[in-house]
């Protein structure tokens, strides 16, 4: 079946799926019944056709089974969510604006809002597997926390067909910036996690690719994340002496590795979703031969897809932590490491309660037309 084909049977099928709203794709070849051509086959499966209806230059940039992992529009999870998570997510579809060759379809997304159900759903002593059960309970009860955000699909025009502009080239170069930014955050560089965001929110501001919408307003909600930590810096040093380590003994793992244990308490008022301790070697004149940072608390700003238990260090909670020690062999064999906690960042204050599913949140008032969610079968990723 040609392209043309698969295009008139979807077109077929996004009707099909618009139906119980009461509300049909434009007709005909434009650029709008193309954008609801390509989320037709996005919530009916069909992967292959989505990825045959990008532009030539993200065709060549990537293949089918690369497609897969990153399905613009579609939610960042992987295989084992995908198609739950993609059947709880909206799309709205708005007026297109068309500049020649190129149009920019808005479309407004409904869909869990992952990094804070993430958080929700964590509790002390969980395991993966029971923060992944309670999830997979709470999205057949449809009780999960719900945002919104105004989005975009890019068709461009090559000979006769609208096709979507991915941008897979400039969605590679922004992965690794921000990389560099999660690690510059954790590492406590603020300003310079600062600045990555901030070089990725201006390219985003100057490329047109579809889903670029989506990923500015991931970035935006982690940049806000970061400008918390930089103004809480001054306190999170003071709060310091608020941890202390108890039981602190260097032996060796149940490995047989170089490895320092203790306890690590919090006995301030805030919680914390990191903490870095410093482990150092001194000479006897009281010289700093070596030192190894380690973090054994660090919740990540991104969603996990459900594979850790996020879980705050609370105050008065006492947390075991075990570290393997990374120093050199002479270093370890003739001096006694030091354990001390060298940086904290604090947690996020305590949200307004959130909006559930059901509810709109923080979406603009677009009236557009929606597709609602349908029975897929997942991807990997």
């Amino acid at each position: 079946m040609t392209l043309r084909q698969h295009i008139a049977v979807l077109g077929m099928a996004a009707m099909v799926l618009l139906a119980g709203c009461g509300q049909q794709p434009p007709p005909g070849p434009s650029a709008e019944s193309a954008a609801y051509i390509y989320l037709g086959a996005l919530k009916s499966a069909d992967y292959q056709t989505c990825y045959r209806m990008l532009v030539e230059a993200d065709l060549v940039y990537g293949s089918l089974q690369g497609f897969l992992g990153q399905i613009p529009m579609a939610p960042n999870v992987e295989r084992r969510w995908f198609a739950q998570i993609e059947a709880a997510t909206e799309y709205r579809v708005g007026q297109p604006v068309q500049r020649g060759a190129e149009a920019i379809v808005p479309v407004s997304v409904i869909t869990p809002n992952l990094p804070l159900w993430e958080r929700m759903l964590a509790q002390r002593r969980d395991t993966p597997q029971s923060v992944q059960r309670r999830a997979e309970q709470q999205l057949a009860r449809g009780n999960y926390p719900l945002l919104a955000y105004d989005d975009r699909i890019v068709m461009v025009l090559e000979g006769d067909e609208w096709r979507l502009l991915a941008g897979f080239k400039q969605r590679a170069r922004l992965e690794q910036i921000h990389d560099q930014a999660l690690a510059a955050y954790h590492e406590f560089h603020y300003d310079r996690a600062l600045s990555l965001y901030g070089e990725m929110l201006k390219q985003l501001a100057q490329a047109h690719f579809t889903a670029s919408g989506g990923i500015a307003f991931r970035l935006k909600a982690e940049m806000t994340r970061v400008e918390q930590a930089r103004a809480d810096a001054s306190a999170a040093k003071s709060y310091l002496p608020s941890l202390m380590l108890r039981n602190v003994e260097a032996k060796p793992s149940e490995s047989g590795a170089p490895g320092i244990f203790g306890q690590l308490v919090n006995s301030g008022g805030r919680r914390l979703d990191q903490v870095e301790v410093t482990v150092s070697y001194y000479g006897r004149a009281g010289n700093l031969l070596y030192a190894e940072k380690h973090t054994p608390v660090a919740l990540p700003l991104e969603f996990t897809d459900f594979n850790l238990p996020l879980i705050a260090l609370g105050p008065g909670e006492t947390r075991n932590i075990g570290i393997a020690l990374k120093a050199p062999f002479d270093i370890q064999q003739d001096n006694k490491p030091q354990l001390r906690v060298s940086g904290v960042i604090f947690s996020e204050a305590d949200p307004s309660p959130p909006k559930f599913h059901g509810a709109v949140y923080g979406m603009s008032d677009t009236n557009p037309a929606a597709l609602p969610g349908a029975d897929v079968k997942g991807r990997g990723k």
